[in-house]
């Protein structure tokens, strides 16, 4: 059987993106105001907990400035569940388009917080902020406060 040179690059090109370990970028921002999908920082979503929901391994999220819940019901028992291969990254600016050369966890505080109720005291707060399962070292959280 042969093949034509044209045949050939397009399973070449096939292999290559079936191979491909690059995962996408999701874009979280507590003020973004575009369509709440996570494909851009306009589009961003503005629940780290539903990016977190969509990320499959090799993806990154990027995380504007901004304070974070893992719920907005007063269910103490939700928290943020990190899988296995994501690559969570907080500290970026919360305007404009931010790039990993704009990230600055010391001048852009990106917190996860566990005060569900929001009332600054320890009554009605999560049990956990953050829970794990089956992550292994291809599993990254850098750049937040977790209060």
């Amino acid at each position: 059987m042969t093949y034509s040179y044209k045949h050939l690059c397009s399973l070449l090109v096939c292999l290559m993106l079936t191979c491909s370990t690059f995962g996408e970028t999701i874009f979280v921002k507590t003020n973004a105001t575009g369509e709440n999908d996570g494909e851009s920082w306009e589009d961003a979503y503005l629940s780290l907990a539903d990016a977190l929901e969509e990320a499959e391994a090799d993806d990154q999220i990027w995380v504007a400035a901004g304070t974070y819940y893992p719920t907005t019901s007063t269910n103490r028992a939700i928290s943020f569940i990190l899988p296995k291969g994501v690559k969570v990254l907080g500290g970026f600016p919360s305007s404009g388009t931010p790039t990993l050369a704009n990230r600055n966890v010391a001048s852009n505080l990106t917190i996860l917080s566990g005060d569900i109720n929001q009332s600054g005291n320890l009554t009605g707060n999560s049990y956990n902020v953050i829970y794990t399962k089956n992550v292994d070292q291809t599993t990254i959280l850098d750049g937040f406060t977790i209060t």
